[in-house]
């Protein structure tokens, strides 16, 4: 199934209510409901937008990736799932599986070997 992307480009509040992302229009106060685990991607583009803390937790849990824009209005930031990142996961476990001492020393080889060639 192909999941939704959502843009928030207007003031908004954002909660969860039912596994639905409850989405509250600050100037209008019209209100809509998105079911959680259809969302891919969320893309807060307004720096007037708020949410709960559930939000990004039952959108960590299902999968979906936030992305956070600058004032400028380009992506400053991202979060995601971390058990779902294949990448991101192999990485954190090389570091917490690596001897500091070991990856020093060979640093510091590294770096004896460059000033050597200069």
């Amino acid at each position: 199934m192909i999941k939704r992307t959502l843009f928030f480009s207007s003031a908004c509040h954002l909660n969860i209510k039912d596994d639905q992302l409850v989405i509250t229009n600050r100037e209008t106060g019209e209100l809509n409901q998105v079911p959680v685990e259809d969302i891919g991607f969320v893309v807060l583009d307004n720096q007037s937008i708020t949410f709960t803390q559930s939000v990004i937790q039952h959108l960590s849990v299902n999968n979906a990736s936030v992305v956070f824009c600058d004032s400028k209005y380009h992506p400053s930031s991202m979060l995601f799932h971390l058990d779902s990142n294949q990448t991101q996961t192999e990485k954190f476990r090389n570091q917490i599986n690596a001897k500091e001492p070991l990856e020093m020393d060979q640093q510091l080889k590294n770096y004896k070997y460059l000033y050597s060639i200069f």
